[in-house]
């Protein structure tokens, strides 16, 4: 493995998605207004557009290169501030471009491995919850995005030909595969509504909001650490069971909460590393096919569909994803071998 290579795209997620965060809220700032399209529009470029360009990502097999044109977007769309659409735009394509070279990467240094995904897929929380409450560090993110762009490209110059990807070719679908995949699917776009909908009360107390954001920081890095040494589905199967007992008690107790997305949250990297295990020949696919999910299940979040915010909504969200994510792991985990 590349501890440096996982340690600089680590970094500079943290990076992209709290120069972005920074950039949208700022503009909502400025126009007065909630700027409603041009935000559905960013994360549909952020996170659906991944899907497409994931393929044209596993074809190029230059990662660093495009994670580092990604960052050069986002740096771009602070130029465009008078026009808040298109920088809006610009940026979400530069978040998408980074996320799939850098996460490519960090899949083809894995080795089948959950944990450098996890850690990898962890700090992007963060940086946008940061981002979202420290819009006057505009100038401050620009130089940084500017840093991390020299730092890919360098990265890129020494790490070339260590992390190719292998040579693209769409996976063979059968039954089983496309079950398993919809599984995977499934349980993300459930994970994704589940993060939308979780405005507990004392969130509104920042230090606790901030607590609450770190502990699905947590449980993105543990899921991937655990899963290795204890098995995909053996993970999923416990933190999963216990984020529906802890989700009852979670409205009015904010340590029940913290320890409910602890847990909730350790199934990202594994998803992430299932899919990618089943089609190792289109990890930048595999890759943009879970974003999109993310946007899927996002989507009624938007317009305030919160039906199932409460104690038992997110209980039985919890189980379903168990019911969803547990068979997927099984089963995917034998077509991966």
């Amino acid at each position: 493995m590349h501890p440096q290579v996982l340690l600089t795209y680590s970094l500079i997620h943290f990076i992209v998605d709290f120069a972005c965060a920074a950039l949208v809220s700022a503009l909502a700032l400025q126009h007065h207004a909630p700027l409603f399209a041009a935000i559905v529009s960013y994360n549909f470029f952020a996170f659906f557009m991944q899907m497409p360009l994931g393929i044209i990502a596993d074809k190029l097999n230059k990662n660093a290169w495009v994670a580092a044109g990604g960052c050069l977007f986002v740096l771009g769309a602070f130029a465009l501030q008078a026009w808040p659409f298109e920088a809006c735009v610009v940026a979400g394509i530069g978040n998408a471009l980074f996320h799939l070279g850098g996460g490519i990467d960090v899949l083809n240094l894995s080795h089948k491995r959950a944990a450098p995904v996890g850690i990898f897929v962890s700090t992007g929380a963060l940086g946008l919850f940061l981002g979202t409450n420290r819009t006057q560090s505009l100038l401050f993110v620009a130089a940084l995005l500017l840093l991390s762009a020299c730092l890919l490209i360098c990265l890129a110059v020494r790490m070339r030909g260590k992390l190719s990807n292998l040579p693209m070719i769409f996976p063979t679908i059968t039954a089983g595969k496309l079950l398993v995949a919809v599984g995977l699917i499934a349980t993300v776009c459930l994970r994704s509504y589940v993060g939308g909908i979780t405005a507990f009360a004392w969130k509104a107390h920042y230090a606790l909001a901030f607590v609450a954001v770190c502990s699905i920081v947590v449980g993105k890095m543990l899921g991937g650490i655990i899963a290795d040494k204890a098995g995909f589905v053996r993970t999923a199967a416990i933190s999963l069971g216990v984020s529906a007992v802890l989700f009852v008690f979670a409205f009015k107790s904010p340590l029940a909460g913290f320890i409910a997305l602890v847990c909730f949250n350790m199934t990202m990297p594994l998803t992430l590393t299932a899919l990618a295990n089943l089609m190792p020949h289109n990890k930048g696919f595999s890759f943009g096919i879970l974003t999109a999910a993310l946007f899927v299940g996002f989507v009624p979040c938007f317009g305030g569909v919160g039906v199932l915010a409460s104690p038992v909504g997110l209980c039985m969200l919890s189980v379903l994803s168990a019911v969803l994510l547990i068979p997927a792991l099984y089963w995917g985990g034998k077509y991966a071998r």
